[in-house]
């Protein structure tokens, strides 16, 4: 009988055929468990709690380029997100455009955190904010704590990091304060602060149409960011060579049954959920959620520099170098 492994993964509309069960893969004995604390789920992932998981693609490079090898990726990406509506900014900071974070204090809730990774990439890159010119600030190095904590991260972009001051139950909090008490101008995050959104006026999008922007981006860049992939343990690897294919296909399955529940399901609580699906095709094509390598190759290669450039990796890696050797042409 093969031994039981644990699959932690966010309850997202492609992955619950996975953890309802629906979908089975075969030859593994697994053990899903559904989790919405991110960081711990990351954590797990490094610590051995988890043998299969949702992985930050960040963390993933940071750890493949220095060697932690205990784990390698599958190319099935379960999150993604458009960033350019998770910058901040205050009224007084004098940022009425992307371009005029150049030269501001930015904050961002972690070093190693994919949303940042982009979005410092895409104001340098696109907009024209100068990485050297520009303070960046960080709350924390990692989502997790222990094997590698404490390494620095070094940019090769002429730019530096400082940690923020300030104190918080997490990253976000800490992030957010240091917008609201004047220690940053801008804050790049992962989750739109509470005062985005509640009418206080003590914050504001950078991108107030950034729905607009984001479609822009996309048109000009055929990049829906990738922000998770799924890992598993080398031991897995090592004991059912077939699994990851095997999981390949199971997530590409339960992906092609979410979608067809997403799109005859009268019961998702959106008026107008037919428009909105039928906007989303006429924007990102039939296919945005994409998994495989070849199909997600130039977003990989985008990011892979990035990531270079802002020394999250100690050394530059090829997409190939991310995920096992067996799932490297598959495609959905």
């Amino acid at each position: 009988m093969a031994e039981q492994l644990t699959l932690a993964v966010r309850n997202y509309d492609r992955t619950v055929p996975i953890l309802r069960g629906d979908v089975t893969v075969p030859g593994a004995d697994l053990r899903t468990i559904e989790t919405t604390d991110v960081a711990a789920m990351f954590t797990g992932m490094f610590t051995g709690e988890y043998d299969i998981s949702e992985m930050s693609l960040a963390e993933l490079i940071y750890a493949r380029s220095r060697g932690l090898d205990d784990f390698i990726a599958i190319p099935v990406f379960p999150y993604r997100m458009f960033r350019h509506g998770f910058i901040f900014a205050t009224p007084g900071a004098c940022v009425d455009s992307a371009q005029d974070i150049s030269g501001k204090r930015v904050a961002l809730t972690r070093a190693v955190v994919t949303a940042g990774v982009w979005m410092r990439g895409m104001l340098t890159e696109r907009y024209g904010v100068s990485a050297a010119d520009t303070s960046w600030h960080y709350a924390s190095i990692h989502h997790w704590k222990g094997k590698g904590e404490k390494e620095d991260v070094t940019p090769r972009d002429g730019s530096t990091y400082r940690l923020l001051t300030g104190t918080g139950p997490n990253p976000q909090a800490i992030a957010e304060r240091a917008l609201l008490e004047g220690e940053v101008d801008v804050l790049c995050t992962t989750r739109a602060p509470a005062d985005a959104d509640n009418g206080s006026g003590r914050v504001v999008r950078v991108f107030d149409r950034y729905p607009e922007s984001e479609a822009a981006y996309f048109e000009q860049t055929r990049i829906f960011p990738i922000m998770h992939v799924l890992a598993i343990r080398r031991s897995a690897v090592a004991a059912a060579p077939d699994l990851p294919v095997a999981l390949f296909e199971a997530f590409a399955e339960a992906k092609r049954i979410s979608k067809q529940r997403v799109e005859a399901d009268a019961s998702v609580s959106l008026a107008w959920k037919d428009y909105y699906l039928a906007k989303e095709r006429e924007v990102l094509g039939d296919n945005p959620w994409a998994y495989g390598l070849e199909a997600n190759r130039h977003a990989l290669v985008k990011f892979l520099g990035y990531c270079h450039e802002q020394g999250l990796s100690a050394k530059k890696l090829e997409p190939e170098d991310l995920f096992a050797e067996g799932t490297w042409a598959l495609t959905d």
